[in-house]
């Protein structure tokens, strides 16, 4: 028994020594190594300043980067500015056309009802110009009438321009300019549409 114990002992010490050489080692290893890195602080600057050249060159990189994007840029916006004014031109001409196309004065003189419907529905004319209104449905009888539209969207009273059967026609001269609305008094609201009067 007390062999065993003194063996015991003596392991104990020897891993106390051993572990204590262990730890001189590595704090001599430390003290080297920084002394080592005192010793290379030149090159470490250097190195920094290598690292900071790169760093440097990069930026410069990439701010001539970003000037050429800014030319570019540039260049695009030069476009979009012709391509806006090519298409405000195309606006203008387009409202223009339009304008004319509403000025227009049609050459239809009389309106063909079929189907509950003007043929054509809408017209443009002159001061003074008569229009016909012709019924082409077979069996069934219209009472044409005309109504001029006010400022104020309303309607004055309408005028009645004829009663008309298959294949008969009414006529109406518009004397006024304005809007009026042409109208056959049934139950069908497609049966009208509208006639605009220039001077």
């Amino acid at each position: 028994m007390k062999l065993n114990y003194l063996n015991a002992i003596i392991m104990i010490c020897l891993l106390i020594l051993i572990s204590g050489c262990g730890k001189e080692e590595i704090s001599g290893n430390i003290v080297e190594d920084i002394n080592e890195v005192e010793d290379n602080s030149s090159s470490v600057v250097i190195i920094e300043n290598t690292v900071t050249g790169e760093e440097d060159s990069e930026t410069s990189d990439s701010e001539e980067a970003d000037d050429s994007e800014v030319s570019e840029d540039d260049q695009t916006g030069g476009t979009s500015a012709d391509l806006v004014a090519e298409l405000m031109e195309d606006l203008l001409s387009d409202d223009t056309g339009t304008e004319e196309e509403e000025e227009t004065v049609s050459e239809d003189r009389e309106i063909i009802i079929e189907y509950f419907r003007g043929d054509p529905k809408d017209l443009t004319i002159e001061q003074g110009t008569t229009v016909k209104f012709t019924n082409n449905m077979p069996n069934f009888k219209h009472v044409i009438q005309v109504r001029k539209k006010k400022d104020d969207g309303t309607y004055e009273r309408q005028i009645t321009v004829g009663v008309i059967l298959e294949g008969e026609s009414a006529e109406y001269t518009f004397e006024e300019t304005g809007t009026f609305q042409w109208l056959s008094a049934t139950k069908y609201p497609i049966t009208s549409g509208r006639i605009t009067v220039v001077g």
